[in-house]
């Protein structure tokens, strides 16, 4: 969140930290921006850094975003399941 009407960009980094992406964001209310960013696969995968500034302000925050393979997404998900079952499990108790 920033002030209103503010130029508000958003740059992602790639975990080799090369500039991947750069845009504006949008004030959709007073002070709150948004922008949807279209991931490429060409970007690859691994821990890529969000990084939103205001201009006017010099203020900026970040993130980070893990960006998995396919093969990463399936285990992952394989993992997940397993812990909702036994979540399932100590609910039913």
């Amino acid at each position: 969140m920033s002030e209103p009407n503010r130029t508000v960009t958003l740059e992602i980094y790639d975990p080799n930290n090369n500039k991947v992406y750069t845009g504006t964001m949008v004030e959709i209310a007073s002070g709150v921006y948004e922008l949807s960013v279209p991931f490429s696969k060409n970007w690859g995968t691994g821990e890529f850094i969000v990084k939103a500034t205001d201009s006017i302000e010099g203020l900026s925050d970040t993130m980070t975003i893990q960006v998995l393979s396919e093969e990463e997404w399936f285990a992952t998900m394989g993992e997940l399941r397993k812990h909702d079952r036994k979540m399932m499990v100590f609910k039913m108790i």
